[in-house]
Protein backbone atom coordinates (compact mmCIF):
# COMPACT_ATOMS: atom_id res chain seq x y z
CA UNK A 1 0.00 0.00 0.00
CA UNK A 2 1.20 3.78 -0.47
CA UNK A 3 0.83 4.55 3.08
CA UNK A 4 3.34 1.90 3.91
CA UNK A 5 5.62 3.04 1.92
CA UNK A 6 5.36 6.38 2.27
CA UNK A 7 5.82 5.50 6.04
CA UNK A 8 9.03 3.57 5.50
CA UNK A 9 10.37 6.32 3.17
CA UNK A 10 10.10 8.67 6.56
CA UNK A 11 11.94 5.86 8.62
CA UNK A 12 9.77 3.70 9.75
CA UNK A 13 9.46 2.67 13.26
CA UNK A 14 13.29 3.66 13.62
CA UNK A 15 13.71 7.07 12.88
CA UNK A 16 13.90 9.84 15.78
CA UNK A 17 10.54 11.72 14.65
CA UNK A 18 8.92 9.04 14.76
CA UNK A 19 5.58 9.08 16.69
CA UNK A 20 5.92 13.29 16.60
CA UNK A 21 6.08 14.56 13.41
CA UNK A 22 4.30 11.32 11.62
CA UNK A 23 2.78 8.25 12.95
CA UNK A 24 1.24 4.79 11.61
CA UNK A 25 -1.65 3.45 13.83
CA UNK A 26 -4.45 0.91 13.09
CA UNK A 27 -7.65 0.32 15.10
CA UNK A 28 -8.79 4.26 14.40
CA UNK A 29 -12.14 5.43 13.80
CA UNK A 30 -13.00 8.01 11.33
CA UNK A 31 -16.33 9.65 13.05
CA UNK A 32 -17.37 12.37 10.68
CA UNK A 33 -16.06 14.43 7.90
CA UNK A 34 -16.77 18.30 8.68
CA UNK A 35 -16.21 20.14 5.36
CA UNK A 36 -17.72 23.97 5.54
CA UNK A 37 -19.61 25.73 4.00
CA UNK A 38 -21.84 23.05 2.61
CA UNK A 39 -23.62 25.50 -0.10
CA UNK A 40 -22.84 23.25 -3.00
CA UNK A 41 -25.89 24.27 -5.72
CA UNK A 42 -26.71 27.66 -3.63
CA UNK A 43 -27.56 30.15 -5.86
CA UNK A 44 -24.72 32.55 -4.91
CA UNK A 45 -27.09 35.99 -5.55
CA UNK A 46 -28.93 34.76 -2.19
CA UNK A 47 -27.67 35.56 0.89
CA UNK A 48 -29.94 33.50 3.16
CA UNK A 49 -27.58 31.21 4.61
CA UNK A 50 -25.74 32.82 7.68
CA UNK A 51 -24.35 32.15 9.76
CA UNK A 52 -22.24 28.59 7.88
CA UNK A 53 -20.07 26.36 9.17
CA UNK A 54 -22.68 24.98 11.94
CA UNK A 55 -21.39 21.62 11.71
CA UNK A 56 -17.94 22.83 12.74
CA UNK A 57 -19.07 24.90 15.20
CA UNK A 58 -21.60 21.95 16.64
CA UNK A 59 -18.92 19.35 16.74
CA UNK A 60 -16.23 21.36 18.29
CA UNK A 61 -19.40 22.12 21.15
CA UNK A 62 -19.51 18.42 21.18
CA UNK A 63 -15.90 17.43 21.43
CA UNK A 64 -15.29 19.55 24.29
CA UNK A 65 -18.00 18.91 26.08
CA UNK A 66 -16.35 14.79 26.24
CA UNK A 67 -13.46 16.19 28.19
CA UNK A 68 -12.32 14.67 31.39
CA UNK A 69 -8.76 15.91 31.91
CA UNK A 70 -6.84 17.73 29.06
CA UNK A 71 -8.33 19.94 25.60
CA UNK A 72 -5.64 21.45 23.15
CA UNK A 73 -6.28 23.56 20.88
CA UNK A 74 -4.13 24.54 17.88
CA UNK A 75 -5.08 27.55 15.04
CA UNK A 76 -3.18 30.29 12.73
CA UNK A 77 -3.30 33.59 14.49
CA UNK A 78 -5.96 34.64 15.46
CA UNK A 79 -6.86 33.06 18.19
CA UNK A 80 -10.50 32.19 18.59
CA UNK A 81 -13.30 34.34 18.20
CA UNK A 82 -16.88 34.94 17.35
CA UNK A 83 -19.07 31.83 17.01
CA UNK A 84 -15.71 29.78 17.43
CA UNK A 85 -14.78 31.07 20.50
CA UNK A 86 -18.44 30.59 21.74
CA UNK A 87 -18.35 27.04 20.89
CA UNK A 88 -14.93 26.31 22.47
CA UNK A 89 -16.42 27.89 25.87
CA UNK A 90 -19.70 26.25 25.71
CA UNK A 91 -18.24 22.84 25.07
CA UNK A 92 -15.64 23.65 28.37
CA UNK A 93 -18.92 24.63 30.09
CA UNK A 94 -20.40 21.53 29.68
CA UNK A 95 -17.40 19.54 30.44
CA UNK A 96 -17.19 21.39 34.09
CA UNK A 97 -21.50 20.74 34.10
CA UNK A 98 -20.20 16.89 34.28
CA UNK A 99 -18.09 17.08 36.93
CA UNK A 100 -14.69 17.79 34.93
CA UNK A 101 -12.09 20.43 35.37
CA UNK A 102 -9.68 20.00 32.03
CA UNK A 103 -6.62 21.80 32.03
CA UNK A 104 -6.67 24.13 28.36
CA UNK A 105 -3.65 24.84 25.75
CA UNK A 106 -4.82 27.41 23.39
CA UNK A 107 -1.50 27.68 20.74
CA UNK A 108 -1.66 30.36 18.20
CA UNK A 109 0.88 30.34 14.73
CA UNK A 110 2.22 33.94 14.52
CA UNK A 111 3.89 35.29 11.45
CA UNK A 112 6.31 38.11 10.57
CA UNK A 113 4.16 41.04 9.34
CA UNK A 114 1.72 40.54 12.88
CA UNK A 115 5.23 41.09 14.93
CA UNK A 116 5.93 44.61 13.52
CA UNK A 117 3.27 45.54 15.93
CA UNK A 118 5.11 44.41 18.63
CA UNK A 119 4.59 41.32 20.70
CA UNK A 120 0.98 39.39 20.87
CA UNK A 121 0.74 38.86 24.76
CA UNK A 122 -2.00 41.86 25.04
CA UNK A 123 -4.20 39.77 22.14
CA UNK A 124 -3.41 36.89 24.44
CA UNK A 125 -4.83 38.40 27.67
CA UNK A 126 -7.58 39.42 25.78
CA UNK A 127 -8.58 36.30 24.55
CA UNK A 128 -7.80 34.37 27.52
CA UNK A 129 -9.93 36.87 30.24
CA UNK A 130 -13.12 36.77 27.32
CA UNK A 131 -13.07 32.61 27.41
CA UNK A 132 -12.50 31.95 31.26
CA UNK A 133 -14.97 34.04 32.43
CA UNK A 134 -17.05 31.64 34.58
CA UNK A 135 -14.57 28.58 33.93
CA UNK A 136 -12.88 28.22 37.06
CA UNK A 137 -10.25 25.92 35.17
CA UNK A 138 -6.66 26.79 34.03
CA UNK A 139 -6.14 28.13 30.41
CA UNK A 140 -2.87 28.40 28.71
CA UNK A 141 -2.03 30.39 25.28
CA UNK A 142 0.63 30.06 23.50
CA UNK A 143 2.00 31.86 20.32
CA UNK A 144 4.98 31.05 18.57
CA UNK A 145 7.29 31.57 15.31
CA UNK A 146 10.53 29.58 15.32
CA UNK A 147 11.89 31.87 12.25
CA UNK A 148 11.48 34.32 10.14
CA UNK A 149 10.05 32.01 7.54
CA UNK A 150 8.49 29.02 10.07
CA UNK A 151 5.77 29.16 12.41
CA UNK A 152 2.99 26.77 13.54
CA UNK A 153 0.11 25.96 11.05
CA UNK A 154 -1.39 22.77 12.22
CA UNK A 155 -5.12 23.04 13.27
CA UNK A 156 -6.05 20.49 15.80
CA UNK A 157 -8.67 20.05 18.55
CA UNK A 158 -7.30 17.13 20.83
CA UNK A 159 -9.20 15.86 23.99
CA UNK A 160 -7.88 13.49 26.55
CA UNK A 161 -5.27 12.51 24.09
CA UNK A 162 -8.27 10.00 22.44
CA UNK A 163 -10.02 12.08 19.89
CA UNK A 164 -9.56 15.09 17.96
CA UNK A 165 -10.52 17.22 15.21
CA UNK A 166 -7.92 18.41 12.39
CA UNK A 167 -8.01 19.20 9.12
CA UNK A 168 -7.46 22.59 7.62
CA UNK A 169 -9.96 25.04 9.57
CA UNK A 170 -9.09 28.17 11.03
CA UNK A 171 -10.86 29.21 13.92
CA UNK A 172 -11.85 32.67 12.18
CA UNK A 173 -15.55 33.46 12.55
CA UNK A 174 -15.26 35.95 9.91
CA UNK A 175 -13.95 33.59 7.53
CA UNK A 176 -16.18 30.65 7.93
CA UNK A 177 -19.40 31.74 9.26
CA UNK A 178 -20.39 34.77 7.62
CA UNK A 179 -20.74 35.88 3.96
CA UNK A 180 -18.61 34.50 1.12
CA UNK A 181 -18.14 32.01 2.99
CA UNK A 182 -13.84 29.98 2.62
CA UNK A 183 -14.46 26.16 1.96
CA UNK A 184 -12.39 23.90 3.48
CA UNK A 185 -12.55 20.57 5.06
CA UNK A 186 -11.51 19.02 8.72
CA UNK A 187 -12.46 15.28 9.81
CA UNK A 188 -13.34 13.92 13.57
CA UNK A 189 -11.17 10.82 14.89
CA UNK A 190 -10.17 8.87 17.33
CA UNK A 191 -7.70 6.30 18.37
CA UNK A 192 -3.95 5.79 18.82
CA UNK A 193 -3.72 8.28 15.75
CA UNK A 194 -4.33 11.14 18.12
CA UNK A 195 -1.18 10.56 19.87
CA UNK A 196 1.01 11.09 17.47
CA UNK A 197 -1.04 14.48 17.33
CA UNK A 198 -0.53 14.97 20.83
CA UNK A 199 2.98 14.84 20.96
CA UNK A 200 3.50 16.85 18.07
CA UNK A 201 1.91 19.65 20.05
CA UNK A 202 3.82 18.86 23.15
CA UNK A 203 7.02 19.35 21.40
CA UNK A 204 5.94 22.84 20.15
CA UNK A 205 4.84 23.76 23.18
CA UNK A 206 8.02 22.38 25.44
CA UNK A 207 9.96 24.39 22.92
CA UNK A 208 7.84 27.39 23.55
CA UNK A 209 7.94 26.63 27.65
CA UNK A 210 11.34 26.99 27.53
CA UNK A 211 11.21 30.81 27.13
CA UNK A 212 8.10 31.24 28.80
CA UNK A 213 9.44 33.21 32.01
CA UNK A 214 12.91 34.64 30.11
CA UNK A 215 13.28 38.14 28.46
CA UNK A 216 15.36 36.73 25.46
CA UNK A 217 13.79 39.61 22.57
CA UNK A 218 15.38 37.38 19.89
CA UNK A 219 13.17 34.20 20.22
CA UNK A 220 9.27 34.65 19.51
CA UNK A 221 7.99 32.84 21.79
CA UNK A 222 4.95 33.84 23.97
CA UNK A 223 2.61 32.29 26.59
CA UNK A 224 0.77 32.79 29.53
CA UNK A 225 -1.92 31.14 32.25
CA UNK A 226 -5.05 32.36 33.51
CA UNK A 227 -6.10 30.65 36.37
CA UNK A 228 -9.06 32.52 39.05
CA UNK A 229 -8.90 35.35 37.12
CA UNK A 230 -5.12 35.74 37.75
CA UNK A 231 -2.71 36.40 34.65
CA UNK A 232 0.59 34.10 35.14
CA UNK A 233 4.07 34.22 32.94
CA UNK A 234 3.81 30.45 32.27
CA UNK A 235 3.40 27.59 29.50
CA UNK A 236 2.71 23.83 30.21
CA UNK A 237 5.16 21.88 28.23
CA UNK A 238 3.67 18.55 28.01
CA UNK A 239 0.20 16.86 28.51
CA UNK A 240 0.46 13.25 28.64
CA UNK A 241 -1.57 10.24 28.14
CA UNK A 242 -1.86 7.04 27.50
CA UNK A 243 -1.41 5.67 24.10
CA UNK A 244 -5.08 6.03 23.27
CA UNK A 245 -7.11 2.66 23.18
CA UNK A 246 -8.60 1.24 19.49
CA UNK A 247 -11.76 2.27 18.52
CA UNK A 248 -11.94 1.14 15.15
CA UNK A 249 -10.74 -0.88 11.82
CA UNK A 250 -9.15 2.33 10.16
CA UNK A 251 -5.64 2.52 9.46
CA UNK A 252 -3.80 6.14 9.70
CA UNK A 253 -0.87 7.45 8.74
CA UNK A 254 -0.61 11.14 10.99
CA UNK A 255 1.46 13.93 9.56
CA UNK A 256 2.94 16.96 10.54
CA UNK A 257 5.43 19.60 9.81
CA UNK A 258 8.01 20.50 12.49
CA UNK A 259 9.31 24.09 12.47
CA UNK A 260 12.73 25.47 11.91
CA UNK A 261 14.49 24.91 15.56
CA UNK A 262 12.37 22.75 16.59
CA UNK A 263 14.17 19.69 15.84
CA UNK A 264 17.34 19.15 13.30
CA UNK A 265 15.80 19.71 9.91
CA UNK A 266 15.13 16.45 7.99
CA UNK A 267 12.74 14.93 5.63
CA UNK A 268 11.05 13.13 8.34
CA UNK A 269 10.71 16.28 10.37
CA UNK A 270 8.76 18.00 7.50
CA UNK A 271 6.54 14.65 7.23
CA UNK A 272 3.62 15.74 6.23
CA UNK A 273 5.27 17.76 2.20
CA UNK A 274 7.81 14.62 2.05
CA UNK A 275 4.62 12.27 2.40
CA UNK A 276 2.81 14.57 -0.29
CA UNK A 277 5.71 14.02 -2.57
CA UNK A 278 5.89 10.77 -2.41
CA UNK A 279 2.54 9.78 -2.49
CA UNK A 280 2.18 11.54 -6.09
CA UNK A 281 5.49 9.68 -7.27
CA UNK A 282 3.33 6.34 -6.25
CA UNK A 283 0.20 7.57 -7.94
CA UNK A 284 -0.37 4.71 -10.69
CA UNK A 285 -4.05 6.26 -12.24
CA UNK A 286 -5.07 9.09 -10.26
CA UNK A 287 -4.69 11.84 -8.10
CA UNK A 288 -7.48 13.72 -5.96
CA UNK A 289 -6.53 17.02 -4.09
CA UNK A 290 -8.09 19.04 -1.48
CA UNK A 291 -6.62 22.26 -1.39
CA UNK A 292 -7.79 26.05 -0.88
CA UNK A 293 -5.22 27.12 -3.24
CA UNK A 294 -2.02 25.86 -5.05
CA UNK A 295 0.83 28.26 -4.92
CA UNK A 296 1.49 31.78 -3.63
CA UNK A 297 -1.58 34.26 -4.11
CA UNK A 298 0.01 37.90 -5.25
CA UNK A 299 -2.17 40.38 -3.12
CA UNK A 300 0.21 43.29 -4.08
Amino acid sequence: MIVDKVFDLLGGYSDPNYGVSYGLSDNNRWEKLLDTPRLWGHNPAVNDYEPTAQNLVQAITELLASAEHTIDISTLTPLPYGLFLEAIKAGIEAAIAKGHRPVVRVLEGVYFPLLTTGEPTSKMVSFLRELSVSLDVPIYAGAMQSSALSWNHSKLIIVDGKRAICGGHNLWSSDYTGFGPVHDVSMQLSGPAITTAQNFLNKIWSVLASYSRGCDITKWYWSRLIYRGNIYKNALPVIKHNLAEPTGDTRVLALGRMGDGLVDASPSANASQTARIAAIQHAKSHIRLSQQMIGVMDIG
